[in-house]
């Protein structure tokens, strides 16, 4: 045990994280993901104690009383289970349980997988010479991976970042990150399916780490941060961010580009053939949200009762209202009066086109509500 210059105690991960491997010139990643999980029994130890049993037979991974299982042989890294723990450890309300509610789990599965890539690429970087710069972006591109296999799931991959990172404590991660670093260096001889490893550690523990990979931590945490709280592009809106922009935005500069991007989706959708599920479960979603907002719209065609797009003034205040589909017919006699365009027709048209293009496209059944 040794002290660092803050007079704090510190012991060396390498001392504890126990088990050997074969080297086999493996691929380090994951073989499958994920495992299958199931509680456990309750176990003795303290609320702050973690642990992590990785055998031929079973796996377990310990929370204070809390222990999860998985029956068989292995198909991931003990390193993987270890980064679980320390999101654990390290995180307040961030999903970590591989058992639990389906939304959870798939959280849970995504948050251990970014602390894993972050904490891997990190060491990757001090160990093989990866430049740091390419850290972030592919945690970026990897993250919209994992999100398209969890599907369904709740939110963006950028937002499920941002959530994780908002819940992360920085300082306990450092504290705890060469346990994995060690156990990590320890796998990449190659996955004996025969190695066990079994050791414990507590939430308050601090490891000596190397300064480079502490400089590397908290300057890829940053960045990530700064990634993922970064305003979002047109082309990273979701359809419900698009709508709210388009048609419930003061700045008519924004409302402009988001609107510009509903019909640049639209058109590529109507590129030809049929479009793909993704695409057509997307233009779904804006045709409900924009049909969700015709109440709001007022006020009605007097021919048919869809909101309106056009109005002609009559006397006594009183106007007539017409759609699209039913234009105001030309006076009997004299010349014909100014029909003014309403201040929410283009909301009226994009939703009368996505129903077309949904009706059109989507197999039977598709778009039932």
């Amino acid at each position: 045990m040794n002290s660092d210059s803050n007079g704090v105690s510190t012991v060396s991960a390498a001392s504890i994280v126990t088990g050997t491997t074969s080297p086999k010139g493996a691929d380090p990643s994951p073989l499958k993901w994920p495992m299958v999980w199931h509680a456990g029994a309750e176990v003795e130890a303290p609320d702050d104690e973690l642990s992590i049993s990785w055998g031929p037979a079973s796996q377990a991974l310990t929370v204070g009383r809390q222990q999860y299982v998985h029956d068989g042989q292995p198909s991931v890294l003990s390193s993987s289970g270890v980064a679980r723990l320390l999101l654990a450890a390290c995180s307040q309300k961030a999903p970590w349980r591989p058992v639990g509610d389906a939304e959870d789990v798939r959280r849970a599965e995504f948050n251990t997988s970014v602390i894993e890539m972050l904490l891997d690429l990190i060491l990757l970087h001090t160990t093989d010479g990866m430049p740091a710069e390419s850290i972030i972006p592919q945690i970026v591109r990897s993250s919209d991976t994992i999100v398209s296999l969890l599907t369904p799931f709740p939110t963006s991959a950028r937002d499920a970042v941002a959530a994780l990172l908002g819940d992360i404590n920085d300082e306990a991660l450092g504290r705890l990150a060469p346990l994995f670093y060690e156990r990590r260096k320890i796998d990449r001889r190659g996955m004996d399916p025969q190695t066990s490893v079994s050791f414990k550690f507590r939430k308050d523990q601090t490891f000596d780490v190397a300064p480079e990979l502490a400089v590397q931590l908290r300057a890829q945490l940053a960045e990530l941060r700064a990634t993922a709280g970064a305003p979002k592009t047109p082309a990273e809106l979701t359809a419900g961010e698009l709508i709210i922009r388009a048609w419930g935005q003061p700045d008519l500069a924004v409302a402009r580009i988001a609107r510009d991007e509903i019909f640049a989706r639209l058109h590529r959708m109507d590129g030809g053939g049929q479009p793909p599920v993704a695409a057509l479960k997307e233009m779904e979603q804006m045709a409900s949200l924009a049909t969700q907002m015709y109440y709001l719209i007022k006020p009605a065609c007097r021919i048919c009762g869809l909101p309106a797009t056009h109005m002609l003034h009559l006397d006594r205040n009183q106007a007539d209202y017409r759609c699209d589909s039913h234009p105001i017919p030309m006076p009997q006699f004299g010349t014909r009066p100014d029909v003014e365009e309403l201040r929410n027709a283009p909301i009226i048209r994009a939703g009368a086109l996505l129903a077309r293009q949904s009706a059109a496209a989507a197999p039977v059944g598709m778009l039932a509500t």
